[in-house]
């Protein structure tokens, strides 16, 4: 690592968390707090400084911001995996009238849709149809009917959580009985 200075502080220690961002320990003896760490953007502009008189605290929080800083990429690819599983939309029935719904992914609960007719049967077959002729699976139906529901990050609120059919996969544990 080449000498490295920023504020005073020699930069000791690097860490990269993408192309982008990376988070630096530094160190000042002459500082009032020797020890810094930096959030690192590109071309080295160094931001969000947290300073400390102890190294082993500053360590810990570098590897703190770092761990939480790889959570976050974590979540975000998540949440882009989760976007690409889901439709941006679907169309259900509601089980009380029948009328025809239009569930949007991320949103909470449903909005009407123009199309709904007074015939709950009906209604059933063209959700079916508009589905279909989007390539929208049942497990993928099921899961938006939840998410709308639950929540968007409730475990059943994912594709892969239902069959081929939009039912709930079986529990692979064993079932015990008493």
């Amino acid at each position: 690592m080449k000498d490295e200075i920023n504020q005073g502080y020699m930069i000791t220690d690097r860490i990269q968390v993408d192309p982008d961002n990376a988070f630096v320990l530094g160190f000042n003896p002459k500082a009032p707090q020797p020890f810094v760490t930096w959030k690192c953007g590109q071309d080295d502009y160094y931001y969000c400084g947290h300073y400390f008189n102890d190294q082993d605290k500053a360590i810990s929080d570098l590897c703190t911001r770092v761990m939480e800083a790889l959570d976050y990429k974590k979540e975000s690819a998540k949440m882009a995996e989760d976007e690409s599983e889901l439709p941006e939309k679907c169309y259900s029935t509601l089980l009380e009238t029948g009328e025809l719904v239009m569930i949007k992914r991320f949103e909470p609960g449903y909005s009407e849709c123009g199309n709904s007719t007074s015939d709950p049967e009906k209604n059933k077959n063209l959700a079916k149809q508009l589905n279909e002729a989007a390539g929208i699976t049942k497990a993928q139906i099921a899961a938006m009917n939840a998410g709308s529901i639950c929540g968007w990050d409730a475990p059943n609120a994912r594709p892969d959580y239902y069959d081929e059919n939009g039912r709930i996969k079986k529990n692979k544990h064993k079932e015990f009985s008493r």
